[in-house]
């Protein structure tokens, strides 16, 4: 068991070290929306999470969280949401705010318990957790990962 866990964990450190200041963040074309609105409110909620794709491009993260802050309370149960939740967890990360970016992992893994973007945001989760030396925790949730995921 201990064996295991420190094997775990060295892979983690191993990931980790090999991209310090990076997450798996996907590129807008794999995580942009069908279905965009053309008229109406709907049209507006897409223009400003597109706004915040934006200015995350340009690594102006305190104004791409603000953008996917709104645009996720406007849209709580769609594409937009998960996205912008997603996102709010890379910024976090990206900035060393690590508490703030497991946040974002856990509830992006509790209200979209199956999605495209789950191993990702697991992923992220245990190198933030890692990051706040939660070695114990890093480790419990890389180990819901199934062999085939990794």
């Amino acid at each position: 068991m201990i064996r295991a866990i420190l094997f775990s964990l060295s892979l983690l450190l191993v990931l980790v070290s090999c991209a310090p200041s990076q997450i798996q963040s996907e590129p807008i074309e794999t995580l942009q929306p069908s279905g965009i609105p053309t008229t109406g409110k709907k049209t507006a909620d897409w223009q400003m999470f597109f706004q915040a794709e934006q200015a995350y491009s340009f690594k102006r993260y305190d104004q791409a969280a603000n953008l996917y802050n709104v645009a996720r309370s406007k849209n709580p149960r769609s594409r937009v949401h998960l996205i912008s939740t997603y996102r709010l967890g890379t910024i976090y990360y990206t900035l060393g705010q690590y508490r703030k970016a497991s946040s974002e992992f856990k509830y992006l893994l509790e209200k979209f318990p199956r999605t495209d973007l789950s191993f990702d945001a697991t992923y992220n989760l245990a190198a933030s957790e890692f990051q706040q030396r939660n070695y114990e925790v890093a480790y419990e949730t890389l180990a819901h990962l199934e062999p085939g995921e990794i």
